[in-house]
């Protein structure tokens, strides 16, 4: 090793070094270039013309509509290969995904910048990726009716487009005897595949490893249909963090880094860009608001992790590169991830930038991790912060203010800069986090004058002169590379090939000339040993090549290639310039109210699975969630022609709102919404109880809002044992309250301890603040909801926030479920006299004396109707289901803590359900409640048990629901008692 390294970095004695990186994307074929669009605030992202989307095969009917955006990113030469230099044949190049072939080429071109040769034997190379879709299978390959006939299984088409075949085909080509592993995790995979191939490092499972990711979608000059609530922008641009910002755009690219083990790069004098100090990866699991959501909890976690493998201090961060798509869903809730992990330990950085090159090359889906990687990597090995494109206004919900980050407008110099970290989170949850360090300080002698020799090698006299040529631009363009680097480089770092040439001089300038004097006509100076060996096929001596006991690897270009077009184009675009649209249908607007409302409910229907799904039915009371309310909403553009907001979508909630409002609008256009009585504005629906947050937070959610009211005033009641917000929908009816009440709803993924109830408690807080950021909060629930909601209550105070109400509906102590059977036998054996009692469902078997059911299977096929399709008794089966699981936390659940605010215990004043005995529950009654109640309680029973009084006896609970809400019986009148009963 040359030099001293500093003590800090010794101190990470399991980091990896990043010695060697390529890439091809928007607008910039290597990092190099990408790195001087990141400094100039400059984006690849572009608009595309009539023209680039007719010779795309996009349809003029397409391109026409209003919600077509015509923007995207093109990386240049992507139907470009060596097939020769990679030594595949034409014919297996062309049937080759351009991803494969690209990732291979980059692979290959990080090894050189790394100075790593690979024909070692004694090396083992690791390689660590993964690709998106290929687009090139489908869209131009099969497009072929031979092609189609053939199918994908003819294993030069499989070999060449399956995902799995990307790294061990890498390997193979490249001669790589390490480990090999496709990785998919959605857009987090090329961070993802980073963590893992530190991890074959640490475990000395290789010598280096490549890691990566490639993602191009074919073609690329075309754009997208904009879907409000979607991750993709409104107009096309890219503006992370930006108040304006509406989503991302696709990006097209690759991004492969070489690592090594700090430890070995230091010993074999590698160049070292930036140092990972630590990695994390986990998955948000079911504690958010839908499969495609981000989790705040989840993104905090895995920071936190990384921060502690690296045994690096929040306070040390510098930068962050963001996964950052600039969505009003996605930035908010990344942001507060990233304060509240970099102020968990109490020494948040005092200044943080933040940034992401998705706002200046698009999202390269599967790359993106990597490509946000290699931009961490080059602030820290220049220092200097570039400024963040597409931003100048921030966000108002990203409360920049209360945090220690700053968006750069401007490049920054940051000397004292020394570490970063790098996120990226994946559709499905799997997040990745690195922290990464400056690369250590290696302090040597200066530039030893002397005589150095310049070793070149290529596969042929052409590809010779091209290598040399690039050779000759970069010395040119880089004044300050020491020649005792170059040398070493040349001379450890690259596979020895046939055709070669060399040189000996004593400096750069020198060097330079003797390339061009080759270049030119002239001839190696054989009169040289170093020389006279390497042309004659042996190595030289050391001694002969120069003063080499302080050089360090520098960045070189590697062997020049010949890419030459390989490519199937589609055989529509073979046909004709223009694709033919016979298939796209202009929207036409609906005949009449009744049509309107059947094609709706028909829609509805279709999505939710439900066939006997009512016009006056709750979308999200019936299992509709965020996501699938952005594609029906899309449908209703495509069908009718006639735009509905995602706002309007939740207020209206059901198929006949829904049609009132579209027929409204397609008659006497957006102003009819007022007289449809619907409220069409985002700011009616925030006004009404919606958060005022931002809209894609209130669409990725589990609450309903069931009625609407005075702003302030929101009240969230958690569903009760089955998940159901249905339940209080005739008791919100009944109040005369003024308040806005928000139902809770069970997310249909929870399982195992996710539906736990401390768990779901922290999961629907995070529900709440989506609608409410801060409080005073009011709280409650029927039965289980009570339950989790005091849980809640628990949470928030703790938290130091203020709830004003408690409201418990017939809930019991937690205690009083303790030692309950909670095993799927038990619970199913009494589950018909569940059903029966809770929502007078009979058991409708023909044998009175068979034996219990076991299986919730066996439940429904003892209760299920005559009338019942399919999906409805999937339905019940469904919440059969969630009903145990609600019945097994309970049995679980040990809460620990008192709560000291304000609680109003509503009780069913008739006789014990013989459910609970049946099911072990102990005699209690929610009066039990009051020794967990430290602050004011006032209780009172209605008439009916425990499932009627919600049915025949709501009027009486309607009534002392509204006075529960009132506050006079808790003393917020000038009253303070310590319990009030009107029992």
């Amino acid at each position: 090793m040359t030099g001293d390294v500093t003590s800090e970095m010794t101190e990470h004695d399991d980091a990896i070094a990043i010695v060697g990186m390529a890439g091809r994307f928007p607008g910039a074929d290597s990092p190099q270039a990408l790195w001087s669009m990141l400094v100039g605030g400059e984006t690849a992202i572009q608009s595309f013309d009539r023209e680039q989307l007719r010779a795309a095969g996009v349809p003029d009917v397409l391109a026409d509509r209003p919600d077509y955006v015509p923007s995207g990113t093109v990386m240049a030469g992507a139907d470009l290969f060596d097939a020769e230099f990679f030594g595949m044949a034409p014919a297996e190049a062309a049937v080759t995904d351009p991803q494969h072939r690209i990732f291979l080429e980059c692979a290959a071109s990080a090894l050189d910048d790394a100075g790593f040769a690979v024909d070692d034997d004694h090396r083992a190379v690791g390689v660590f990726g993964g690709t998106s879709m290929s687009t090139y299978l489908y869209d131009n390959i099969l497009s072929h009716p031979e092609r189609r006939a053939e199918g994908v299984l003819a294993y030069p088409v499989m070999i060449g487009n399956d995902k799995d075949s990307l790294c061990t085909r890498t390997a193979y080509r490249l001669g790589l005897t390490g480990p090999a592993v496709t990785v998919q995790t959605a857009c987090s995979t090329s961070l993802v595949a980073v963590h893992l191939a530190c991890q074959s490092l640490l475990e000395d499972e290789c010598d280096a490893a490549l890691a990566g990711g490639v993602s191009i979608f074919f073609p690329q000059e075309a754009g997208y249909p904009y879907r409000q609530g979607g991750p993709l922008s409104e107009d096309g641009r890219c503006r992370v963090f930006d108040a304006d910002g509406t989503g991302t755009v696709k990006g097209n690219g690759c991004a492969v880094v070489v690592l090594r083990r700090l430890e070995d790069a230091l010993a074999d004098r590698d160049h070292i860009y930036a140092v990972i100090r630590g990695t994390a990866v986990n998955n948000d699991g079911s504690a958010k608001a839908g499969y495609t959501a981000p989790s705040v909890t989840g993104q905090r976690a895995v920071i936190r992790q990384a921060l502690a493998f690296a045994r690096t201090s929040a306070q040390e961060i510098g930068f962050v590169e963001t996964h950052g798509t600039g969505t009003r869903l996605g930035d908010p809730i990344e942001i507060r991830a990233l304060s509240e992990a970099l102020a968990a330990d109490g020494r948040p950085p005092q200044r943080c930038f933040i940034g992401s090159v998705k706002a200046n090359i698009g999202h390269l889906d599967v790359a993106a991790g990597a490509a946000g990687l290699i931009k961490a990597a080059l602030v820290l090995a220049h220092r200097v912060v570039p400024p963040q494109a597409g931003f100048s206004t921030p966000n108002p919900e990203l409360k920049l203010d209360t945090t220690p980050f700053e968006v750069p407008v401007e490049a920054h110099e940051e000397p004292t800069l020394t570490a970063a970290g790098v996120s990226s989170f994946g559709m499905g949850g799997t997040n990745a986090h690195a922290i990464l360090g400056v690369a250590p300080e290696r302090s040597r002698p200066a530039f030893a004058a002397g005589r150095y020799a310049v070793l070149l090698s290529a596969r042929d006299d052409d590809s010779l002169r091209r290598t040399a040529r690039a050779l000759g631009d970069h010395l040119a363009a880089h004044p300050s590379v020491r020649l005792d680097d170059v040398t070493l480089t040349l001379l450890e770092g690259r596979n020895r090939l046939p055709s070669r040439i060399g040189w000996v001089a004593t400096d750069r300038t020198e060097l330079l000339a003797r390339i061009q004097d080759w270049l030119a006509g002239g001839v190696a100076d054989e009169r040289e040993p170093a020389i006279t060996a390497w042309l004659d096929g042996d190595e030289p001596p050391r001694e002969d090549c120069g003063d080499l006991s302080a050089a360090i690897k520098t960045p070189l270009p590697g062997p020049a290639r010949r890419p030459v077009r390989h490519w199937i184009p589609r055989a529509e675009a073979a046909d004709s310039p223009v694709a033919p649209a016979a298939h796209v249908t202009r929207p036409a607007p609906p005949g009449s109210a009744a049509e309107t409302e059947a094609a709706v409910l028909s829609i509805l229907r279709s999505e939710l699975g439900i066939a006997d799904l009512g016009a006056e039915d709750d979308f999200f009371a019936a299992g509709g969630e965020s996501l699938m309310a952005v594609t029906i909403v899309a449908v209703f553009r495509e069908q009718f022609g006639l735009e509905l907001s995602l706002a309007e979508f939740e207020t209206a909630g059901t198929a006949a709102r829904m049609a009132r409002l579209l027929f409204a609008r397609a008659e006497a256009g957006a102003e009819a919404g007022a007289e449809a009585g619907i409220e069409t504005t985002t700011e009616a629906h925030s006004a009404a109880g919606g958060s005022g947050v931002d809209s894609a937070s209130r669409r990725a959610r589990l609450t309903v809002r069931l009625k609407d009211g005075e702003p302030g005033r929101e009240v969230f009641l958690v569903h009760p044992a089955g998940g159901s917000a249905i339940t209080y929908r005739e008791l919100v009816a009944r109040s005369a309250d003024p308040s806005p009440v928000h139902a809770i709803t069970f997310p249909a993924d929870a399982r195992g301890q996710e539906a736990g109830i401390e768990a779901l408690a922290d999961r629907y807080l995070e529900e709440v603040a989506r609608v409410q950021p801060s409080g005073p909060y009011r709280l409650g629930g029927y039965s289980f909801g009570g339950n989790v909601a005091f849980e809640m209550a628990l949470r928030l105070r703790a938290a130091g926030e203020r709830v004003d109400r408690l409201v418990f509906l017939d809930s019991l102590p937690s205690e009083a479920y303790q030692g309950s059977l909670v095993d799927e036998a038990a619970f199913s054996a009494i589950a018909p006299r569940l059903l029966r009692e809770a929502v007078g469902l009979e058991d409708v078997s023909s044998s009175a004396s068979a034996a219990p059911p076991s299986t919730i299977a066996e439940v429904v096929q003892r209760v299920r109707q005559p009338y019942w399709s399919d999906e409805v008794a999937a339905q019940v089966a469904a919440q059969l289901a969630v009903m145990l699981l609600n019945a097994q936390a309970l049995a679980h659940h040990r809460p620990t803590g008192t709560f000291d605010g304000p609680t109003a215990i509503i009780a069913a004043g008739g006789p014990r359900s013989p459910v609970f005995d049946a099911l072990g529950v102990r005699p209690a009654t929610a009066w039990d409640w009051r020794g967990r109640l430290t602050g004011p309680v006032w209780h009172t029973a209605v008439p009916g048990d425990h499932y009627s009084f919600l049915r025949s006896g709501v009027t009486a609970t309607a009534l002392a629901f509204d006075t529960a809400l009132s506050g006079v019986v808790l003393g917020e009148a000038g009253l303070d008692p310590r319990s009030r009963s009107s029992r």
